[in-house]
């Protein structure tokens, strides 16, 4: 079965329950954050280690109307999280690239599976 969700907001730093910091996604029109790799671990426990990332990045707020199909860039693999600092998606730590864009705004499309996409 496959689990398509989409993830919206600011990638900012938050702590987690170790008081370890580490980074975190701010909900769009919310004041929540939520650990990134929390949420990304969650997400393959229940809908599968193989994923399709399309994911932006800006500077600025998102104006949905400008968003285009081509805009976004993609990353598709086999995935997991190790620790606090790692997700890793086909061996390319995508938190640390994600680290160096701490304050902008994430647009981020995920496919889940339990088995790779045939395809």
């Amino acid at each position: 079965m496959i689990t398509a969700k989409t993830y919206r907001g600011q990638i900012t730093r938050t702590t987690s329950e170790e008081n370890e910091r580490v980074l975190g996604l701010k909900y769009e029109k919310s004041r929540d954050i939520v650990a990134l790799y929390d949420l990304f671990q969650i997400d393959l426990l229940l809908h599968g280690n193989y994923v399709t990332l399309e994911y932006r990045l800006h500077p600025e707020p998102f104006r949905e109307e400008k968003l285009m199909p081509h805009d976004f860039a993609n990353l598709a693999g086999y995935a997991e999280v190790r620790g606090s600092q790692e997700f890793l998606v086909d061996n390319m730590n995508f938190l640390k690239f994600l680290d160096n864009h701490v304050g902008w705004f994430f647009h981020l499309n995920v496919t889940y599976n339990h088995a790779p996409d045939r395809g």
